[in-house]
Protein backbone atom coordinates (compact mmCIF):
# COMPACT_ATOMS: atom_id res chain seq x y z
CA UNK A 1 0.00 0.00 0.00
CA UNK A 2 2.53 2.65 0.76
CA UNK A 3 4.61 1.61 -2.36
CA UNK A 4 1.40 2.19 -4.26
CA UNK A 5 1.36 5.40 -2.70
CA UNK A 6 4.29 6.42 -3.88
CA UNK A 7 3.89 5.78 -7.32
CA UNK A 8 1.02 8.02 -6.82
CA UNK A 9 2.73 10.62 -5.76
CA UNK A 10 5.60 10.53 -8.27
CA UNK A 11 3.71 10.15 -10.81
CA UNK A 12 1.23 13.22 -9.72
CA UNK A 13 4.90 14.99 -9.28
CA UNK A 14 6.04 13.97 -12.64
CA UNK A 15 2.95 15.30 -14.54
CA UNK A 16 3.26 18.75 -12.65
CA UNK A 17 7.05 19.17 -12.99
CA UNK A 18 6.05 18.55 -16.87
CA UNK A 19 3.79 21.09 -17.18
CA UNK A 20 5.61 23.46 -15.22
CA UNK A 21 7.94 23.42 -17.91
CA UNK A 22 5.75 22.69 -21.23
CA UNK A 23 3.16 25.45 -19.88
CA UNK A 24 4.87 28.08 -17.55
CA UNK A 25 1.07 29.66 -17.02
CA UNK A 26 0.43 26.26 -15.04
CA UNK A 27 2.91 26.98 -12.61
CA UNK A 28 1.61 30.44 -11.93
CA UNK A 29 -2.23 29.17 -11.74
CA UNK A 30 -1.04 26.93 -9.11
CA UNK A 31 0.47 29.31 -6.88
CA UNK A 32 -2.32 32.15 -7.41
CA UNK A 33 -2.74 32.69 -3.61
CA UNK A 34 0.64 33.39 -2.98
CA UNK A 35 0.38 36.03 -5.96
CA UNK A 36 -0.25 39.52 -5.48
CA UNK A 37 -3.56 38.88 -7.27
CA UNK A 38 -6.77 39.88 -4.70
CA UNK A 39 -8.58 36.98 -3.46
CA UNK A 40 -12.45 38.53 -3.36
CA UNK A 41 -14.02 35.51 -2.91
CA UNK A 42 -13.56 31.93 -2.64
CA UNK A 43 -11.50 30.50 -5.83
CA UNK A 44 -11.68 34.09 -7.45
CA UNK A 45 -8.78 36.27 -7.73
CA UNK A 46 -8.93 39.61 -9.24
CA UNK A 47 -5.94 41.54 -10.93
CA UNK A 48 -4.22 44.17 -8.36
CA UNK A 49 -4.92 47.02 -10.95
CA UNK A 50 -8.60 46.50 -9.84
CA UNK A 51 -10.46 48.95 -7.84
CA UNK A 52 -12.27 47.90 -4.22
CA UNK A 53 -14.91 49.75 -5.78
CA UNK A 54 -14.86 47.24 -9.08
CA UNK A 55 -15.03 43.94 -7.16
CA UNK A 56 -18.87 43.83 -6.62
CA UNK A 57 -19.63 44.22 -10.49
CA UNK A 58 -17.12 41.13 -10.84
CA UNK A 59 -18.86 38.76 -8.76
CA UNK A 60 -21.98 40.04 -10.54
CA UNK A 61 -20.75 39.04 -13.70
CA UNK A 62 -19.61 35.44 -12.35
CA UNK A 63 -23.23 35.14 -10.32
CA UNK A 64 -25.42 36.01 -14.09
CA UNK A 65 -23.46 33.60 -15.82
CA UNK A 66 -23.45 30.53 -13.28
CA UNK A 67 -27.52 31.35 -13.36
CA UNK A 68 -27.22 31.53 -17.16
CA UNK A 69 -25.83 27.67 -17.24
CA UNK A 70 -27.99 26.61 -14.68
CA UNK A 71 -30.96 27.88 -16.54
CA UNK A 72 -30.04 26.64 -19.71
CA UNK A 73 -28.47 22.51 -18.06
CA UNK A 74 -30.25 22.62 -14.91
CA UNK A 75 -27.09 22.58 -12.70
CA UNK A 76 -23.67 24.36 -12.40
CA UNK A 77 -21.57 22.36 -9.80
CA UNK A 78 -18.13 23.46 -10.84
CA UNK A 79 -15.55 25.27 -8.62
CA UNK A 80 -12.70 26.36 -11.10
CA UNK A 81 -10.50 28.73 -9.89
CA UNK A 82 -11.34 32.32 -11.48
CA UNK A 83 -8.59 34.66 -12.35
CA UNK A 84 -9.36 37.84 -13.37
CA UNK A 85 -6.42 39.78 -15.46
CA UNK A 86 -6.29 43.64 -16.57
CA UNK A 87 -3.08 44.16 -17.60
CA UNK A 88 -1.08 42.82 -20.56
CA UNK A 89 1.38 41.66 -18.54
CA UNK A 90 -0.43 39.13 -16.49
CA UNK A 91 -2.67 38.02 -19.32
CA UNK A 92 0.42 37.04 -20.50
CA UNK A 93 1.64 35.62 -17.47
CA UNK A 94 -1.72 33.33 -16.79
CA UNK A 95 -1.91 32.04 -19.87
CA UNK A 96 -4.31 34.26 -21.75
CA UNK A 97 -2.01 36.06 -24.29
CA UNK A 98 -4.04 37.96 -26.50
CA UNK A 99 -7.30 35.83 -26.01
CA UNK A 100 -9.94 37.11 -24.07
CA UNK A 101 -10.52 34.16 -21.70
CA UNK A 102 -9.29 30.57 -21.67
CA UNK A 103 -10.28 27.35 -19.08
CA UNK A 104 -7.46 25.52 -18.36
CA UNK A 105 -7.35 21.99 -16.34
CA UNK A 106 -4.99 19.96 -14.63
CA UNK A 107 -5.62 16.80 -12.84
CA UNK A 108 -5.24 18.73 -9.22
CA UNK A 109 -7.69 21.76 -10.72
CA UNK A 110 -9.69 23.90 -13.07
CA UNK A 111 -8.82 27.46 -13.57
CA UNK A 112 -10.93 30.30 -15.71
CA UNK A 113 -8.57 32.75 -16.88
CA UNK A 114 -10.45 36.59 -18.72
CA UNK A 115 -9.73 39.62 -19.07
CA UNK A 116 -11.95 42.12 -17.42
CA UNK A 117 -11.26 44.44 -20.33
CA UNK A 118 -13.67 42.47 -22.48
CA UNK A 119 -16.59 42.55 -19.56
CA UNK A 120 -18.46 40.17 -21.35
CA UNK A 121 -21.06 37.89 -19.86
CA UNK A 122 -20.98 35.67 -22.76
CA UNK A 123 -17.35 34.75 -22.49
CA UNK A 124 -17.12 34.23 -19.23
CA UNK A 125 -20.42 32.30 -19.45
CA UNK A 126 -18.83 30.06 -22.28
CA UNK A 127 -15.46 29.43 -20.41
CA UNK A 128 -17.37 28.43 -17.18
CA UNK A 129 -19.25 25.80 -19.20
CA UNK A 130 -16.28 24.00 -20.21
CA UNK A 131 -15.26 23.58 -16.29
CA UNK A 132 -18.93 22.28 -15.59
CA UNK A 133 -18.40 19.70 -18.71
CA UNK A 134 -15.21 18.17 -16.59
CA UNK A 135 -16.89 18.50 -13.36
CA UNK A 136 -19.53 16.32 -14.97
CA UNK A 137 -17.30 13.94 -16.87
CA UNK A 138 -13.48 14.27 -15.02
CA UNK A 139 -10.62 15.05 -16.29
CA UNK A 140 -9.21 12.54 -17.81
CA UNK A 141 -12.99 11.29 -19.79
CA UNK A 142 -13.05 14.85 -20.40
CA UNK A 143 -9.23 15.01 -21.99
CA UNK A 144 -9.59 11.84 -24.24
CA UNK A 145 -13.18 10.89 -25.14
CA UNK A 146 -14.94 14.34 -25.49
CA UNK A 147 -14.24 16.00 -29.28
CA UNK A 148 -13.30 19.69 -29.53
CA UNK A 149 -16.88 20.12 -31.54
CA UNK A 150 -19.35 18.98 -28.90
CA UNK A 151 -17.24 20.47 -26.40
CA UNK A 152 -17.38 23.72 -27.87
CA UNK A 153 -21.26 23.19 -28.89
CA UNK A 154 -22.55 22.70 -25.82
CA UNK A 155 -20.56 25.93 -24.39
CA UNK A 156 -22.30 27.65 -27.42
CA UNK A 157 -25.77 27.22 -26.21
CA UNK A 158 -25.00 29.66 -23.74
CA UNK A 159 -22.62 32.34 -25.57
CA UNK A 160 -24.89 34.35 -27.50
CA UNK A 161 -22.17 36.09 -29.31
CA UNK A 162 -23.14 36.26 -32.77
CA UNK A 163 -20.20 34.50 -34.45
CA UNK A 164 -21.71 31.66 -32.71
CA UNK A 165 -25.26 32.23 -33.74
CA UNK A 166 -25.26 29.30 -36.71
CA UNK A 167 -28.28 27.93 -38.46
CA UNK A 168 -27.97 24.41 -37.16
CA UNK A 169 -31.49 23.51 -38.52
CA UNK A 170 -30.31 23.60 -41.75
CA UNK A 171 -27.40 22.09 -41.66
CA UNK A 172 -26.79 19.16 -44.57
CA UNK A 173 -25.39 15.64 -43.43
CA UNK A 174 -21.99 17.12 -45.79
CA UNK A 175 -21.92 20.24 -43.12
CA UNK A 176 -22.58 17.70 -40.03
CA UNK A 177 -19.97 15.39 -41.08
CA UNK A 178 -17.66 18.16 -42.00
CA UNK A 179 -18.14 19.68 -37.96
CA UNK A 180 -17.60 15.99 -36.82
CA UNK A 181 -13.98 16.48 -37.83
CA UNK A 182 -13.60 19.42 -36.35
CA UNK A 183 -12.47 16.64 -33.04
CA UNK A 184 -9.06 18.17 -31.70
CA UNK A 185 -8.55 22.03 -30.59
CA UNK A 186 -6.03 22.34 -34.21
CA UNK A 187 -8.78 21.45 -36.03
CA UNK A 188 -11.83 23.38 -34.56
CA UNK A 189 -9.69 26.98 -33.90
CA UNK A 190 -7.45 29.52 -36.06
CA UNK A 191 -5.09 31.05 -34.35
CA UNK A 192 -7.02 34.03 -33.24
CA UNK A 193 -9.42 31.94 -31.54
CA UNK A 194 -12.31 31.74 -33.93
CA UNK A 195 -13.79 28.78 -35.19
CA UNK A 196 -12.32 27.42 -38.54
CA UNK A 197 -15.42 26.18 -40.65
CA UNK A 198 -18.68 26.31 -38.80
CA UNK A 199 -21.43 26.99 -41.98
CA UNK A 200 -23.07 29.65 -42.66
CA UNK A 201 -25.29 31.82 -40.03
CA UNK A 202 -28.64 32.69 -40.99
CA UNK A 203 -28.90 35.70 -42.92
CA UNK A 204 -32.63 36.91 -41.59
CA UNK A 205 -34.50 36.07 -39.27
CA UNK A 206 -34.22 34.56 -35.90
CA UNK A 207 -31.69 32.49 -34.83
CA UNK A 208 -32.18 29.22 -33.21
CA UNK A 209 -28.69 29.09 -30.40
CA UNK A 210 -30.74 26.05 -28.69
CA UNK A 211 -30.06 22.99 -30.92
CA UNK A 212 -27.10 21.07 -31.78
CA UNK A 213 -25.89 19.32 -35.02
CA UNK A 214 -25.75 16.07 -33.60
Amino acid sequence: MKKLSLIVIGFVALVFTGSVFTYPHVFFLSTIERSDFNKISKNIYIDPDFEKSEYESVLSLLDTSKARIINEYGAFTARPVVVITRTPENAKKYGLGTFPGKAFAAPWEQYIVVNHQSNDIDLLTHELMHAQMREILGYWAYQTKIPTWFDEGVAMQVDYRDHYKVDYESFSQEEIKRVKDLDTPSKFWTKRGKPKKLPSRKSSGPTNTHSSPT
